[in-house]
């Protein structure tokens, strides 16, 4: 009987998690003025000028997404061994979950979804890593954007640029050494003294023995990859909505966007800004409608989230949530 009111309820949750993310999407696309922003731009001319980018950029979606897998199982592999195809479904599953939670926290909950619970520990690990890397991709080429954009922007600021780059040079190369090194800090951690409730963290972290450089190597080249595709999917929608610049800056702009709505601790004035007002401010040099800006964030939001998302959505209803979080051998 307990078995029949945990499945009832495991339903009811998952009916409130499609209503939920229906909400979402609504108020992301639908509940504001930027919906009519995007179709405005949508069915102007350059629809049929520019139509190829928007073609490619749908292309370059499964590509974006099957790379993040491949990024994840390659760490995956020597702590679970699965099949490719059960973590890309485990990746549409994190997508969905992601929507509803701040800083992505739910991609990881949606991916051990697909997992027996022995494996959800092994599965975050390789999943903390692999997006470790995938934010030092982003920090990088986000550094090495404001290197050249900074160049006649933050002329003004003097000092403060010149310890941006001798601060942030060697910053982000001890980053990148922890990366490769992540083996070499196991040791110090193992002798903290952890309280009772949180001996699950050196337990977690203690499967990072399994990552050696090799697969760090590839894992972080994986990352690099997507960072570029997801990057050429944002400069594709630019030009399809309008964006008369040359692709070489648009390319190093999507770079210091990426970086200054990254979440880092940046100035408060630049994390204020929007897409938009960071591309106006960017390309300044150039005639740039932020409402270009606007509608190709909405499509790449569409394109690469609301589209996976949904089905990843699709994958949960129809997953067995109890046999994953094993209440099933508990039920007797």
């Amino acid at each position: 009987m307990r078995w029949l009111n945990r499945r009832a309820w495991i339903t009811v949750a998952k009916i409130g998690l499609v209503l939920l993310l229906a909400y979402i999407l609504y108020r992301q696309l639908w509940g504001g003025a930027h919906w009519d922003t995007f179709l405005s731009f949508w069915t102007a001319e350059r629809w049929q000028e520019n139509r190829m980018y928007l073609l490619l950029t749908l292309l370059l979606m499964p590509v974006n997404w099957s790379v993040e897998t491949a990024k994840w199982w390659v760490l995956l592999r020597p702590l679970y061994p699965s099949p490719f195809g059960k973590a890309f479904v485990a990746v549409l599953n994190g997508i969905s979950l992601s929507l509803f939670t701040p800083h992505r926290i739910g991609e990881y909950g949606g991916r051990i979804l697909n997992y027996p619970a022995e494996g959800h520990a092994k599965v975050i690990m390789a999943s903390l890593v692999a997006n470790f890397g995938q934010l030092l991709c982003l920090i990088t080429a986000g550094f090495i954007g404001i290197i050249f954009w900074g160049r006649s922007f933050f002329q003004e600021f003097g000092i403060v640029y010149d310890v941006g780059l001798y601060v942030g040079g060697p910053i982000l190369v001890l980053l990148w050494w922890g990366f490769f090194s992540i083996r070499r800090f196991l040791p110090w951690i193992q002798r903290i003294s952890w309280p009772t409730w949180l001996r699950w963290i050196p337990k977690t972290l203690e499967h990072a023995r399994q990552f050696n450089k090799t697969l760090l190597v590839q894992s972080a080249a994986m990352a690099a990859t997507r960072f570029l595709i997801y990057s050429m999917q944002f400069v594709c929608l630019l030009v399809f909505f309008g964006l008369d610049v040359p692709w070489h800056i648009l390319l190093n702009g999507v770079f210091v966007i990426y970086l200054l709505q990254s979440g880092l601790p940046l100035p408060p004035a630049l994390g204020l800004l929007t897409r938009g007002e960071l591309g106006v401010l960017i390309w300044q040099n150039y005639e740039v409608n932020p409402l270009a800006i606007l509608a190709a964030s909405i499509a790449l939001f569409i394109i690469n989230l609301a589209i996976p998302a949904l089905l990843g959505l699709m994958v949960i209803v129809k997953t067995n949530v109890t046999k994953s979080l094993q209440y099933e051998e508990r039920a007797d």
